[in-house]
């Protein structure tokens, strides 16, 4: 009975169904799911082991308001070696929620079994994780994770692990509940968990969120105040936001001293920025300064020869990357980007910097990635799409693609390359990569590796087709819902 209950897990339940192990009516039987069989056979074949992990009775599931992915997603997603399952699982959430489907049962049954391979995504999980979601994770004690979170003894416990994800979830379905508790509990959070506040904030922003992000503001007084200000300034206007901008530079005083300052008062200009600690300085500011306003190429010599001035010029101008790209002003943006590449490897692309590029769009960033082929040196190129595809979002087109292939062709001649980096480089390419390449996607990373003999004994190509595998599945698959 036992092996017969196995075999149909790992053959498929089309392949070889559930048998009657419950003893049922087969009218009544054969009206059950596909899950509620299994979780029926699963206790009966368990229960004598460890019945306190099950519950007394079985409830029929509730019926969802959004259709399910495809099951054959989750036969081929348990296939996956282990090695593989971490470049996969944001691709495989993001389209889903692009053709607005739920996860299958049997592949929430993955993410009930292996929290820890889902880490990484609890921001976008509960968009594709509902009502059957909570059903199942009251079926095990080991997966009553999920159902924890949305506790609110979770939220009350400060030494909960799970009290993150419970302010994700509540951000994500009760936001208007979840910005009552972030005001209501701030003064007595710890400063490492309003940072992580912050960030969920800002990765789940709402125009709803401008009241709470007021009050957050007010009532902190250590230097998260600057992150919170940034956020601000990085969201839709409205008539609040624009009095708070005038607030802050109003106490800051930045009005009257830039009107004071011209361009041959240079050491006066660098001071204002140095004794303010750049992260501090309101973005607003940076569109009022004559020296970093540098819209037209005029200027551009001007601002490199000021920047080059500065020992914290990496601070100073990743500020002015989130704020060029926040404005989609591809032109004041490249000048930055060229003054930053000069940096060689301190050009870093820093957390808010990625959030906001990756909310600009495939169409900006494809744009941004066709101005940087036509300024930037090759190594330097190659380094900033090692940094969107590996921490970003991006979606190439076929021009960029090919600009990838050659870059990382380059890169790899050269003496400075990271061998662990190129193998993560490209296992995560699979995934941005235009759909023209997915065909020759292998054979060109096998051409690219051949290039060095060290390269020749990784197995990253076994895993590249691995992957590319997985991504055919889930775009062939994802709509045969059943």
């Amino acid at each position: 009975m036992k092996a017969n209950f196995e075999r149909s897990l790992l053959k498929g339940v089309h392949e070889i169904p559930f048998e009657n192990i419950a003893g049922l009516e087969e009218q009544v039987f054969n009206q059950l799911s596909v899950i509620e069989k299994f979780l029926i056979g699963d206790t009966l074949l368990t229960y004598s082991m460890s019945p306190d992990k099950y519950p007394n009775e079985i409830e029929t599931s509730p019926q969802e308001d959004f259709p399910f992915g495809s099951p054959s997603i989750s036969k081929h997603f348990k296939q996956l070696k282990k090695s593989s399952v971490s470049y996969v699982v944001h691709f495989l959430i993001a389209e889903h929620i692009k053709y607005r489907r739920l996860l299958h049962p049997s592949m929430i049954i993955q993410v009930l079994m292996n929290k820890n391979a889902w880490d990484d995504q609890m921001i976008l999980l509960p968009k594709v994780l509902r009502k059957r979601a909570r059903w199942l994770s009251s079926m095990k004690k080991d997966w009553n994770w999920w159902n924890d979170v949305l506790k609110h003894e979770t939220w009350e416990n400060k030494s909960s692990v799970l009290r993150n994800l419970h302010l994700i979830v509540m951000r994500t379905f009760k936001i208007e509940q979840a910005n009552v508790l972030l005001i209501e509990s701030w003064a007595t959070e710890a400063n490492d968990t309003k940072k992580l506040f912050v960030q969920i904030i800002s990765e789940t922003y709402q125009s709803t969120d401008n009241p709470m992000l007021l009050q957050l503001y007010n009532a902190e007084n250590s230097k998260l105040k600057s992150q919170i200000r940034q956020l601000i300034f990085l969201f839709e206007e409205s008539a609040e936001f624009i009095a708070l901008k005038e607030m802050i530079k109003s106490t800051y005083g930045f009005v009257d001293k830039i009107k004071l300052l011209n361009f041959q008062k240079e050491t006066e200009l660098k001071s204002l920025f140095l004794d303010q600690k750049l992260g501090t300085i309101p973005t607003e500011v940076f569109f009022t300064h004559p020296f970093v306003f540098f819209s037209n190429n005029e200027n551009r010599d001007q601002f490199r020869e000021y920047v080059d001035s500065l020992k914290n010029k990496a601070i100073l101008l990743n500020e002015l990357l989130i704020n060029y790209t926040y404005k989609r002003d591809i032109n004041s943006l490249m000048t930055c980007i060229d003054a930053e590449m000069e940096l060689g490897e301190g050009f870093i692309l820093n957390n808010s910097m990625l959030k906001v590029l990756s909310n600009c769009g495939p169409e900006f960033i494809n744009e941004l990635l066709g101005e940087m082929l036509l300024s930037c040196n090759s190594i330097s190129r190659w380094r900033f799409y090692y940094q969107l595809i590996l921490y970003g979002e991006v979606s190439l087109d076929k021009k960029n693609t090919s600009s990838l292939v050659t870059l990382t062709g380059l890169y790899l001649k050269s003496s400075s390359y990271n061998k662990s980096a190129i193998t993560e480089f490209l296992a995560r390419a699979c995934y941005c990569i235009h759909t023209s390449y997915l065909g020759d996607w292998t054979v060109i990373c096998g051409d690219l590796t051949r290039q060095n003999p060290e390269l020749k004994k990784l197995k990253v190509i076994d895993m590249i087709e691995e992957l590319i595998t997985f991504r055919k599945q889930i775009e062939s698959n994802i709509l045969h819902a059943k």
